[in-house]
């Protein structure tokens, strides 16, 4: 059927931008697209908006809208550096691992070759070969029924008895193999195995004083055009760099830990932080398994909700 009037759908004035601003928001930075779905709801917004499109520098990455019209600015950062960020990046590409030969859902975690922290090309020459062998290597650890033998390698030390997988694992750098549920349509997931000794949440605090100068201006910028309130959202990668100890407290910290000392929010209206571990990626049914720590004016807060007891 043809339409009388010779308008379409998206010649409304309305319709091209919204589904433009739709596009933005699903192809944007992963970190900056979770802290998205997780901030609107959260704090009773209407939607986030991407509002850092290219076009200008020193833009904050993306507004949260409310229905009475008031918005906040947000800004996103994650604690990563040298080659902790290079993987980072690799694996937010080329994860999950399909891996139609697999029974069950797997969780690696690595230790990242090389010994130069600015060595991209080590590691990504050690995530391919990851992405080659892991599958087989899994598979075999399945058929086998040694899995529970892959928890944790860093502890296992090579004997005459050592199987021949452990030591081809730990030869890929593997610090751990968790074999998770069974699945119909079984992935591998990578993660940066942490060296941290240290759960001190003073750790957290640090971690905000070194990124909350770096993006105050566009924030309070933010501001000065018309934001109620700008936040800072800092993601602490688990396993990266510089944030193992600011990390591992994030994670040890969810059975009423001690909160980290006070900050300067210098002007800013919130800062968040939170951790990315494998079970909170699934953002887009808004849960999250971690706490999430808010520090405002009036001090710090946990945010915390486990959306597998809220099925129905």
């Amino acid at each position: 059927m043809s339409d009388e009037t010779g308008d379409s759908l998206m010649d409304h004035p309305d319709v091209k931008p919204e589904m433009q601003a739709q596009q933005a928001c699903a192809s944007a930075d992963p970190y900056e697209r979770w802290a998205g779905e997780l901030l609107w709801p959260m704090l009773g917004a209407s939607r986030w908006r991407v509002y850092d499109d290219g076009s200008v520098a020193g833009m904050h990455d993306f507004d949260l809208e409310f229905p009475d019209g008031v918005r906040f600015a947000v800004e996103v950062t994650t604690h990563t550096a040298g080659r902790s960020k290079a993987f980072h990046s690799l694996r937010d590409r080329g994860c999950p691992i399909t891996a139609p030969t697999l029974k069950w859902n797997w969780a690696v975690g690595v230790r990242l070759a090389g010994s130069d922290p600015h060595d991209t090309r080590a590691v990504r020459r050690q995530f391919e070969t990851l992405k080659e062998c892991l599958a087989a290597l899994l598979e075999q650890a399945e058929q086998e029924g040694i899995s529970s033998q892959l928890r944790s390698l860093d502890y296992r030390f090579g004997t005459d008895e050592e199987h021949s997988l452990i030591h081809a694992l730990r030869t890929l750098g593997v610090s751990y193999a968790w074999r998770g549920e069974l699945a119909q349509d079984a992935a591998i997931w990578i993660n940066e195995a942490s060296a941290a000794n240290s759960s001190n949440p003073e750790a957290i605090a640090d971690a905000i004083d070194l990124h909350l100068p770096q993006n105050r201006a566009k924030l309070m910028a933010a501001k000065a055009n018309g934001a109620q309130e700008a936040h800072l959202f800092l993601w602490l990668p688990a396993g990266t760099g510089v944030s193992e100890s600011a990390s591992l407290a994030l994670r040890t910290g969810a059975d009423g830990p001690e909160a980290p000392r006070e900050v300067d929010l210098q002007g800013l209206d919130s800062i968040w932080v939170a951790t990315d571990l494998f079970t909170a990626r699934s953002m887009e049914i808004h849960g999250y398994s971690m706490p999430i720590w808010q520090f405002d004016r009036d001090g710090w807060r946990q945010w915390e909700r486990r959306w597998w007891n809220e099925r129905i």
